[in-house]
């Protein structure tokens, strides 16, 4: 086999290799493109907006992104939060609230690998 021809074959089986990430970055975070700018390569940011309902917002990208390449391997979510309670646009996720939200989350599993990450990140 010829050093051109490994060499194509070694990067694609590397390529596939690589985790697949997605990472959430709520809008209402001060200098949130500040933060999106410094994650690393190779991670997939997503701008959760203001006005729209972030639980939804992620539910909807996670689908489309798992369409594209499959299960997700890490979610990283970076948004203002207290203890016990997690505000995401104009969703807040919370004990109250977790019922509401329980069929999305229930369906993000569908979406993830079965050693998954799910990272979540609160400023307050």
């Amino acid at each position: 086999m010829s050093n051109s021809l490994a060499a194509i074959k070694f990067g694609s089986q590397v390529a596939n290799c690589q985790p697949k990430a997605l990472v959430f970055i709520d809008a209402n975070i001060d200098d949130h493109q500040y933060l999106a700018s410094g994650v690393l390569d190779g991670l997939e940011v997503r701008i959760l907006p203001q006005n729209r309902d972030g639980i939804l917002a992620i539910a909807t990208e996670l689908h489309k992104f798992a369409a594209i390449n499959g299960p997700i391997d890490a979610v990283h979510i970076v948004s203002h939060g207290s203890p016990g309670q997690l505000q995401l646009g104009t969703a807040t996720l919370n004990s109250q609230t977790l019922k509401q939200y329980e069929t999305l989350l229930q369906y993000w599993k569908y979406l993830l690998s079965e050693d998954a990450d799910l990272l979540i990140y609160g400023c307050n």
